[in-house]
């Protein structure tokens, strides 16, 4: 059979794919995640159906609380012009609510483009005259959504993403972004990723960011958890948005804009992480190791730049038995064992020492 034509419901009401959407069945589970590699026009297709699988089986199961029937109809009312004679929701018997929200979950699904109506994912789905598509995380939790070169993005409660359904071959891949959002970006340098903010653009070919940019807030931060984005504010002139005038961020840097003064400051994220796969916790693990080896190792594991005077501390040797500290934790324990002291300045640690 061929799936390509399938819609979201025929797929929903597909005894293969509602295994694969519950994880019941290994086979089911390989089919479709094959199936979504070689066919990737089908995964937003495939979200929304699976969405609707995973919808009518928590409708069924789960016990839903009264304010959170009440959000719903208060979320219907505001879409449905008002109907003469229609039963009021506190008249519900509570002994058909489940039935009732059964088939509230198809009927919001198909009409009003709902993402999810689980009550840790509420979500709306807007389709846009223009080709755009714009999600809006309602819920307490995040929203996974699936763009269509295979990108994905983790979009944050209270926050809204707007994006197309398909992108334009040939041409830059956009989308915009109010609020908190982490990005996973499938690489094509053929087609770079700008993320849109009120304030500024990121510019990426594929790698995976986080940008927090709170409609309301004071500053905005992007921080690179793998590859290389240029950032760039949406005032600066077009001819040197993508050289002079963008503040460059490799893997566990970010920067912050500071939308009073326009200006940007580059630093360490609060929490950098190992950024090399293959490396080996027991690489920590330090004997008698000469200092410029131990930063080599810390460099290489994180990604990121120790700077120190290699002539004064020529004869610093450090035994350590470290794991799974983090790296500011790691730096901690080598300074004190050797009377030095680090700090972070712009995305570098700078490390200071008199010699050992």
């Amino acid at each position: 059979m061929d799936y390509t034509q399938y819609n979201v419901e025929d797929l929903a009401a597909d005894e293969s794919f509602v295994a694969w959407a519950h994880r019941s069945d290994p086979e089911a589970v390989r089919f479709w995640e094959a199936f979504m590699e070689q066919h990737p026009e089908m995964v937003v297709r495939i979200h929304q159906a699976r969405v609707l699988v995973l919808n009518l089986k928590n409708v069924q199961e789960k016990r839903f609380s009264e304010h959170y029937i009440n959000t719903l109809w208060a979320r219907i009312e505001e879409e449905i012009p008002p109907v003469p004679q229609k039963p009021k929701k506190s008249r519900l018997a509570w002994a058909v609510v489940p039935l009732v929200l059964a088939g509230l979950a198809v009927f919001i699904y198909t009409s009003f483009n709902i993402t999810s109506l689980a009550e840790d994912t509420f979500a709306l789905t807007d389709i846009i005259d223009d080709g755009m598509v714009e999600e809006v995380n309602l819920s307490e939790g995040p929203l996974r959504v699936f763009l269509a070169d295979g990108s994905t993005v983790i979009l944050e409660p209270n926050s809204r993403l707007r994006y197309s359904k398909k992108f334009v071959e040939g041409a830059s891949r956009e989308v915009f972004l109010s609020g908190v959002a982490f990005f996973d970006v499938a690489r094509n340098p053929a087609q770079p990723f700008l993320v849109h903010t009120d304030d500024v653009v990121t510019r990426v070919l594929g790698t995976s960011f986080r940008v927090e940019a709170p409609a309301n807030g004071s500053e905005v931060i992007v921080a690179v958890k793998t590859g290389r984005v240029s950032v760039y504010s949406r005032k600066a002139d077009p001819a040197h948005q993508s050289s002079s005038g963008a503040v460059i961020l490799a893997a566990n840097q970010q920067v912050t804009y500071r939308r009073e003064d326009d200006a940007f400051g580059k630093s360490l994220v609060p929490e950098p992480e190992i950024v090399k796969p293959a490396i080996r916790v027991n690489q920590f693990n330090f004997e008698n190791t000469a200092i410029s080896e131990v930063f080599r190792v810390l460099e290489e594991a994180y990604g990121v730049e120790i700077i120190f005077d290699e002539e004064v501390m020529a004869n610093c040797f450090v035994t350590a038995p470290l794991g799974s500290e983090s790296l500011f934790e790691k730096l901690r324990i080598i300074c004190r064992a050797i009377g030095a002291r680090y700090e972070t300045i712009d995305a570098s640690v700078v490390i200071t020492s008199t010699g050992c």
